[in-house]
């Protein structure tokens, strides 16, 4: 249940950039370090995208449970795509922070433009 969740967060936070302008380069990026979930594109500006979901708060906002750890691990993983890729780009994170679910839908979703390298 909670991997079909995310995915579906993944696919939403996908069509919230595109409708802003953005344009998608990449799903699921899998690497040693970790997995990116969104690669995308903002004019000139590469833009990896960690999506987090809950159908609820009850458990706080979905970007809370991002770690210390897992900030480390995805800037190794986004450093190590923009090796394998040669991409000479400026680059950020950014967090797609969502709540809500398939049957019920979008209730909320923040954009939260991270750190810029």
């Amino acid at each position: 249940m909670r991997q079909r969740l995310g995915k579906w967060g993944e696919e939403q936070a996908a069509v919230f950039l595109i409708k802003k302008g953005y344009e998608l380069v990449e799903k699921n990026w899998r690497s040693r370090p970790g997995e990116i979930d969104l690669v995308m594109r903002d004019n000139d500006t590469l833009v990896f995208v960690e999506v987090k979901t809950r159908s609820g708060k009850a458990f706080g906002y979905p970007e809370e449970s991002i770690t210390e750890n897992k900030i480390a691990v995805l800037l190794e993983a986004c450093q190590k795509y923009i090796d394998e890729k040669e991409f000479n780009l400026d680059w950020r994170i950014d967090i797609i922070s969502i709540i809500g679910s398939p049957a019920l839908g979008v209730r909320e979703i923040e954009h939260i433009a991270g750190f810029e390298n």
